[in-house]
């Protein structure tokens, strides 16, 4: 079993969580088998046995004086060093996986762009210092935090022949209706099942 495993930093300020290795049987003593500073979660072993983790830790081949990293998705194999599988500019959140290695995953873009302009959208917001957000609906408080105008979206990645998967959106008009979706995807990778968000009347959703 892979399992994430939060502890906190060495500066004791937060959690940071690591990926560990466990004997089911209790035979073998638990082995941590992440080390990034960043830490992984959302663990999930694909068919061909390599394991599929979520990460803020820096791309080998990122330059220096590029943005911050955002949330990836990692593939790490049985020996080895683990590998950028898939990034988007709103970061991508591991959902389920599917037997042929299609991967189900959720991520946000800014009101009006999609997942070719959301990185220049993003940089323009940045640039001119934009932090006001328009809503034109409910709901706009999700418990104890205000929602931001960022659309969730979900998406498939493909693993191509280089080991970097394509990112495709599958409702690119989805607007809010994907807010706290719950999605899975069919062992053969062909069909998604998720809960939309519907917003009617007087601030009214279903």
């Amino acid at each position: 079993m892979v399992v994430a495993v939060q502890q906190p930093d060495a500066k004791g300020a937060k959690y940071a969580s690591a990926l560990w290795e466990v004997d089911p049987e209790g035979r073998r003593p638990a082995r941590r088998i992440t080390f990034s500073a960043k830490g992984e979660s959302a663990p999930r072993f694909a068919a061909d046995g390599s394991l599929l983790f979520a990460s803020a830790r820096p791309d080998g081949e990122q330059e220096s004086g590029d943005s911050p990293p955002v949330t990836a998705l990692w593939r790490m194999p049985e020996y080895g060093e683990a590998r950028l599988l898939a990034d988007a500019p709103g970061g991508l959140s591991l959902a389920r996986v599917a037997t042929d290695g299609t991967v189900l995953a959720t991520t946000s873009v800014l009101p009006g762009a999609d997942l070719d302009t959301d990185a220049d959208a993003r940089k323009t917001r940045k640039d001119r210092a934009v932090t006001a957000i328009l809503h034109t609906g409910m709901p706009i408080r999700y418990w104890d935090h205000e929602l931001d105008d960022k659309s969730p979206r979900l998406v498939l990645a493909r693993p191509g022949a280089d080991g970097h998967a394509s990112v495709t959106d599958l409702a690119p008009d989805a607007g809010m209706a994907l807010l706290n979706a719950d999605a899975d995807i069919s062992p053969d990778g062909r069909t998604v099942a998720s809960t939309f968000t519907r917003r009617l009347r007087r601030g009214e959703t279903a």
